[in-house]
């Protein structure tokens, strides 16, 4: 089995974000027709972002790394190296500040991380990597804080939301017939977009994402496993105002606010149930004035026993 992708940049002129009505209704909203081919609009970056160049640069070895960017903070950019574990912190001028790595099997280390599974609060100086069934707490230099347990071993695109608390997406399900966990978007659980605590991991909202029926799981192997790329969609990104849920299931990404309300801001036609083979939203980024994403095709989805 195999995803075929296609991706195209959609750009939106004069949305405004944040919106703060508890309507669901997709009615009004501005809709994006797949099967349509859009014109070509060229951007000068400059026009529409404040754009800083800067060289992480070190004369230290321990600083080099094999990575990138996870997370940006008013002083601080936090680096990732993925190959050996290393969590990096430079200045926003580029000079390094500190650094550690706590990867390993035991019960104050993380196993692995990656980008989107990293979250620094620099006003507590806490760094959270999401880790199997936790989120493992850390000072910036490496002390071990605490553990937060999550429901499940298969959770992703951490995001910041406020001074108290963290967004992520948990898109692990079990498999009806054998009883094992698998990768599956289909929503069995209360929700699959859960607010938590930062103190202890407790869950205190779900955003509930209406009209989520197609499954786009993918079988492979003889185990039944998951095949790679739809997990790794990045359903939760981050807004000034809250974040946003960028389920493909939906064919709608709505905005989850600061005041607890969810908001449908764009959607997408046809829906995903009615084309073979699908055609869903791929990621999205909020750029004041304008609103970027792609999509993608995906070939061959599980079919619902």
């Amino acid at each position: 089995m195999r995803t075929i992708s296609r991706h195209i940049i959609i750009t939106l002129v004069g949305f405004v974000s944040g919106c703060s009505s508890v309507d669901q209704s997709t009615e009004g909203l501005p809709c994006i027709d797949v099967r349509k081919k859009y014109p070509e609009k060229e951007i000068i970056l400059t026009d529409i972002a404040d754009v800083e160049y800067l060289h992480l640069s070190t004369t230290d070895e321990e600083y080099l790394y094999k990575g990138g960017i996870c997370s940006i903070t008013e002083n601080t950019i936090v680096v990732g190296d993925v190959s050996f574990g290393n969590i990096l912190f430079f200045s926003r001028d580029g000079k390094p500040k500190s650094r550690f790595n706590r990867k390993g099997e035991g019960p104050e280390e993380y196993p692995n991380f990656a980008g989107f599974r990293i979250v620094y609060d620099e006003i507590a100086d806490d760094v959270f990597i999401l880790s199997y069934r936790n989120i493992m707490v850390y000072s910036s230099t490496g002390k071990y804080k605490r553990k937060l347990p999550i429901s499940s071993s298969y959770a992703s695109s951490l995001v910041d939301f406020d001074d108290h608390t963290l967004f992520l997406y948990n898109g692990l399900s079990e498999d009806k017939r054998t009883g094992l966990e698998i990768y599956s978007s289909s929503q069995d659980l209360d929700s699959s977009f859960v607010r938590i605590s930062k103190e202890d991991g407790r869950v205190l909202d779900y955003a509930l994402i209406p009209n989520s029926e197609v499954d786009l799981t993918f079988r492979s192997g003889s185990q039944g496993a998951f095949i790679t790329g739809i997990q790794n969609f990045l359903r939760v990104r981050r807004s000034t105002s809250g974040v946003y849920l960028c389920n493909p299931e939906s064919d709608t990404i709505f905005h989850y606010g600061k005041d607890k309300t969810l908001t449908p801001v764009i959607c997408k036609t046809p829906l995903a149930s009615t084309l073979d083979p699908k055609i869903v939203f791929f990621n999205f980024y909020d750029i004041g004035r304008y609103l970027f994403m792609s999509d993608i095709t995906i070939d061959n989805p599980l079919k619902k026993r």
